[in-house]
């Protein structure tokens, strides 16, 4: 729904119609890397939180990340979300 927001859409069922597997997947990526909504600035605020930390922290093992911030936020997945993955989550979101 942010994403349709942002684009300046009430109907985020006919956004997601219109979608092809390959730009919701480039979606999600920059969503990762730059929130879509209010929630840049939790995440902008997270990111300082993290570097102020990190300025006090001793080791490299008591690093803290932004994500720790953010509440609701979970740890970050490593591997790439695959196609099938993406699709299926479109199939959810159209079922809605």
């Amino acid at each position: 729904m942010r994403l349709a927001l942002a684009c300046g859409r009430l109907d985020w069922r006919a956004l997601i119609d219109e979608l092809t597997v390959e730009q919701f997947d480039e979606w999600l990526a920059f969503n990762s890397l730059e929130p879509i909504g209010g929630e840049r600035m939790t995440w902008t605020l997270a990111n300082g939180f993290a570097a102020i930390c990190g300025a006090f922290t001793r080791s490299t093992s008591d690093t803290v990340e932004p994500w720790q911030f953010v509440p609701g936020a979970v740890e970050p997945r490593q591997q790439p979300t695959s196609p099938g993955a993406v699709k299926s989550m479109l199939g959810v979101l159209k079922r809605g």
